[in-house]
């Protein structure tokens, strides 16, 4: 396994336009040589560097101080759509966000092969207007939106790994079981799809998690690691929830998982600045310490 983590410890605290650059640096000097390149913030954030007219300028600075660090960016998490997660409205694809979103999807594709990763890590989308709760129109919907992303993302030399999701209160939601991962996985007919799976995610879905990471393993390309209580998505650090561990990573060591352990932490942000690198460093710790239990 590859110990990595999210650029999202740093970045998104810098006002200067270096946020990445900064966090690639201050994550790489906690220890970690592999980084999952977070590029969420491209539609959270119109303001983020990555969405300026200048971003490939940007992108190759960081791309060369990555390379004289010797760090690899294995994974990336993608832009998720904020409405389609969800549910979807024939009305939306016309709307001026959907646009920004589909634009910037489009460049942090592009920005995943300038910089070498591997899988890009995609949300699955739902059907929601002409029939809900259809698994074959769930899979088909999923080919309308992200059939032209695939073909791009494979025009860029990586892959798209489709991530666990997890049911709200009001809703169910397509994505959230393995079956329903596999399959749509399988639909694809190609080995550059993929499927990341949420640890955080799947405690909030099941009782037991073991089972379904099991029958992933055979996509399993990418992972992102954080912890939670009950139904909160708190991506807190493992041992914080109530996420099992001890069992869990046993079972990436039997189905000899390979791919990046990568932390999803984002409580680590609101840390003090003067203690920030000191809590970063101690991610990289209880990383290690997390895949030694995997060797056992």
């Amino acid at each position: 396994m590859l110990l990595a983590a999210m650029t999202n410890f740093y970045y998104e605290h810098r006002e200067d336009g270096k946020g990445h650059l900064e966090s690639v640096r201050r994550t790489n000097a906690a220890g970690f040589k592999h980084i999952d390149f977070d590029m969420c913030a491209m539609v959270q954030n119109d303001g983020n560097e990555l969405c300026r007219d200048d971003w490939h300028k940007t992108v190759f600075e960081i791309k060369n101080e990555a390379e004289k660090l010797g760090v690899r960016f294995p994974q990336a998490h993608l832009p998720f759509p904020p409405h389609y997660s969800v549910w979807n409205s024939s009305n939306l694809l016309e709307q001026e966000t959907s646009e920004h979103f589909r634009a910037m999807l489009e460049r942090s594709i592009e920005i995943a092969g300038i910089l070498g990763v591997k899988w890009g890590v995609v949300h699955p989308v739902q059907e929601h207007v002409s029939i809900e709760l259809d698994f074959e129109s769930d899979i088909a919907y999923n080919h309308e939106f992200y059939d032209y992303f695939f073909d791009l993302a494979l025009k860029n030399n990586i892959g798209l790994a489709f991530e666990n999701m997890f049911d709200t209160p009001k809703r169910r939601r397509f994505g959230v079981t393995s079956h329903e991962l596999i399959r749509l996985v399988e639909s694809f007919k190609s080995d550059k799809t993929a499927i990341c799976w949420d640890f955080g995610h799947g405690t909030r879905t099941f009782d037991n998690q073991i089972p379904h990471i099991e029958k992933v393993a055979k996509y399993l390309r990418a992972t992102h690691v954080h912890d939670t209580i009950g139904l909160a998505d708190l991506h807190t650090l493992p041992y914080l929830g109530t996420t099992e561990w001890a069992r869990i990573m046993p079972v990436l060591g039997k189905i000899a998982y390979s791919g990046a352990f990568c932390f999803e932490v984002h409580r680590i942000e609101r840390i003090p600045e003067p203690l920030r690198d000191k809590a970063v460093a101690l991610v990289h710790e209880l990383g290690s310490y997390m895949i030694s239990l995997s060797e056992t």
